[in-house]
């Protein structure tokens, strides 16, 4: 069940000349497909806090996290990071795997500690992006379609994922 959802938010917000550019975002295609957050949050959430499902992402401990909280903010509801117990992040994985790290048992209060304590893991010239990670696992990479759609994101994030996991345990 793969959606792309743009949130609409009843304030008025600028964004970058360089954001807009590197995204290929426009305010007419924003205007065409953006949906109000409130019921596009909940229906995320759906997915997201229930212990059925793992949630995996690319950054999603470094950024993902964090502007999902903002926007549970905006539309009235509490931070909550619960999430993250069944969360994989394939740049903390590759920077495990670099490293040779053995992870802590998955849903638990010791795997969030891992994954920000890998996120926080920076060294001068370690590449993590999606774009490098697709590289270096052999998926292929389209950059005009990497900042456009959600869905291929995901699709990336996904085939890394699976070629990680003949790499590392979870």
């Amino acid at each position: 069940d793969a959606q792309e959802k743009w949130l609409r938010w009843d304030d008025e917000w600028e964004m970058g000349v360089d954001a807009m550019r590197i995204t290929q975002f426009t305010w007419e295609e924003y205007n065409q497909r953006a949906e109000p957050a409130k019921p596009a949050i909940e229906q995320f959430e759906k997915y997201l806090y229930d212990p059925e499902y793992i949630n995996v992402t690319a950054n999603g401990v470094g950024f993902d996290c964090m502007l999902h909280n903002i926007n549970r903010r905006l539309i009235g509801k509490e931070p909550d990071y619960s999430f993250l117990k069944r969360a994989i992040c394939i740049q903390i994985l590759h920077k495990a795997i670099t490293l040779d790290c053995k992870p802590p048992s998955f849903n638990t209060d010791q795997w969030v500690s891992f994954l920000y304590k890998m996120q926080s893991f920076h060294q001068r010239g370690f590449k993590c992006s999606l774009k490098f990670l697709c590289e270096h696992l052999g998926v292929e990479y389209n950059p005009l379609l990497h900042h456009k759609s959600a869905l291929f994101d995901t699709q990336l994030t996904m085939e890394c994922l699976f070629k990680q996991l003949f790499l590392f345990e979870i």
